[in-house]
């Protein structure tokens, strides 16, 4: 199972059996909740967010009011399931701060928040498997997963595509502006979206020329690697700043908070030198480029241009 175009698939029908795909796996992902459910909601969530990529960048040739309904229901999916991811981002995202800082800290200096964190995803991914929430979800994408085999996407063209993509690389580039201007997590959260949508498009695209294409896919990866770490961290310092009294404000709550925000300022850091290398493009030069790599990638085989006259001028 491929999340790309294969060379001469029909645009249409070939976006709607790379969305089916993605839901029916995430069914499969949510009955079996083996051998980890942490896993199974992970993936799941994933292929959730793959199907609505596939939604934004077939945008233009969408009715609005269809787009924004398919959507919001594969949304309000993911949604749902938010939680028993959450519980374990937070705990893997406070055991890899430690162990980066392990050298400045006494052992058991975090102990308390650690058996909290550990004790709350446990708790959560226990229950998972007889969840309404689990229950309610693969019900909602055994309806969904036949969807896309009618989703009107009839053009052909790469002008079916141009629309979404260049919307979504155009708010990437805003919304890195606004992230730096602003410094608040929820801006850098929100610039990782448009991140991440723009990777998902570019994995569908980067068969048109793969030895360009792919390193451009590789860094917007990482991108959105370095802007998760970053929100995750925030997320448990939020989480920490309600735990009860005295670790929530005592020495130990404030030295997290310190390593927390150190360590999301080194990774802004990071995502700015990605970040503007990856946005260097106005968006209609970048939308260009994409496009003439495809044009040249659907135009067949190229031993079929051997027999074209030469161009006037260029014989001898």
């Amino acid at each position: 199972m491929q999340y790309r175009l294969a060379k001469g698939e029909p645009l249409g029908p070939g976006l709607r059996r790379i969305a089916g795909e993605q839901l029916t796996a995430a069914v499969v992902d949510l009955e079996s909740c083996r051998p980890d459910p942490q896993e199974a909601v992970h993936d799941a969530r994933k292929r959730l967010k793959k199907v609505r990529a596939i939604l934004r960048l077939a945008r233009g040739q969408l009715d609005p009011t269809f787009y924004e309904t398919e959507n919001s229901r594969l949304r309000n999916i993911g949604r749902d399931l938010a939680p028993f991811r959450d519980a374990h981002v937070r705990h893997a995202g406070f055991l890899g701060l430690v162990d980066r800082h392990r050298d400045l800290l006494a052992h058991d200096a975090f102990r308390d928040v650690e058996v909290i964190l550990r004790g709350d995803r446990r708790a959560r991914l226990a229950g998972f498997a007889g969840s309404q929430e689990r229950q309610a979800a693969v019900a909602a994408l055994r309806e969904e997963s036949s969807g896309p085999e009618g989703w009107p996407l009839e053009a052909a063209g790469f002008d079916a595509l141009r629309p979404g993509l260049e919307r979504i690389y155009r708010q990437g580039a805003r919304r890195m502006r606004k992230a730096f201007k602003d410094g608040a997590p929820e801006r850098f959260h929100d610039w990782r979206k448009s991140v991440k949508y723009l990777w998902y498009h570019m994995r569908i695209l980067q068969a048109a020329w793969p030895d360009v294409l792919r390193p451009t896919t590789a860094a917007l990866h990482d991108l959105s690697d370095v802007l998760g770490e970053a929100h995750d961290l925030s997320e448990l310092a939020r989480a920490v700043r309600d735990f009860d009294p005295p670790f929530a404000n005592g020495a130990a709550g404030e030295l997290l908070a310190e390593l927390v925000a150190g360590r999301c300022t080194a990774l802004h850091v990071q995502s700015w030198r990605l970040g503007e290398r990856l946005y260097a493009e106005e968006p209609q030069a970048f939308v260009d480029r994409v496009e003439s790599y495809w044009r040249a990638w659907r135009r067949g085989d190229p031993g079929t241009l051997i027999a074209l006259p030469e161009p006037p001028g260029t014989t001898g």
